[in-house]
């Protein structure tokens, strides 16, 4: 994850019960230090922007500046709420200015996209929003 960091934030998805939907300052650390509880009830995205002095993920959340501080947040290292399950990082090579758009890549209609394709897209409307 550091590496990615090194490049770019870094769009992740987590588990946002109803404490982290709460959390107004300090180091998150309500989620269930059981690994797969957390994975199994994935349900939101955020941008991992850093960590801090102990190796908490820094993040940036979508839902404005009155969550966490200014819209930013620390959570756990060690109950992190699945964050570190599903990273993805984008990179371009293109001039500012001079990037491609994607359309119709992603039918989220089609029977066949599943839970996973609908998130991934949230995560990129997200990271696009959040870097933009």
């Amino acid at each position: 994850m550091k590496v990615l960091l090194s490049a770019a934030p870094v769009g992740a998805l987590i588990y946002a019960n109803t404490g982290f939907q709460a959390y107004s300052s300090g180091v998150y650390s309500g989620c269930p230090t059981d690994f797969s509880t957390s994975y199994s009830r994935i349900n939101h995205a955020v941008v991992i922007v850093g960590y801090d002095s102990n190796g908490n993920y820094i993040v940036k959340n979508s839902w404005g500046t009155s969550w966490g501080t200014n819209g930013f947040g620390v959570v756990s290292k060690d109950a992190d709420c699945a964050l570190s399950a599903f990273a993805y990082s984008y990179t371009s090579n293109a001039p500012p200015g001079n990037g491609v758009l994607f359309y119709n890549q992603v039918n989220l209609d089609s029977p066949n996209s599943g839970l996973y394709t609908k998130m991934l897209w949230v995560l990129f409307l997200v990271m696009a929003f959040l870097m933009f």
